[in-house]
């Protein structure tokens, strides 16, 4: 059984952990854009569109003090 305090470090390195796939996909994308390759464009969008809602569903969660484990 995790403490409260367990769930919250969990729940803070999952975010922090979206944040940097996020930074990821978005530099990605930069060079993606840069060569003009559209096949790539679009996967790297339909990742970063996910990730985005994770992220906003893992803020949300964190802010309302709902520590759920991913």
């Amino acid at each position: 059984m995790f403490t409260n305090l367990q769930k919250r470090f969990k729940a803070k390195t999952h975010i922090k952990g979206l944040e940097s796939k996020k930074s990821l996909l978005e530099a990605q994308r930069l060079r993606s854009g840069q060569t003009g390759d559209r096949y790539w464009i679009s996967q790297i969008d339909s990742d970063l569109e996910i990730v985005n809602e994770l992220l906003e569903k893992a803020l949300l969660d964190f802010k309302e003090k709902r520590y759920r484990l991913p």
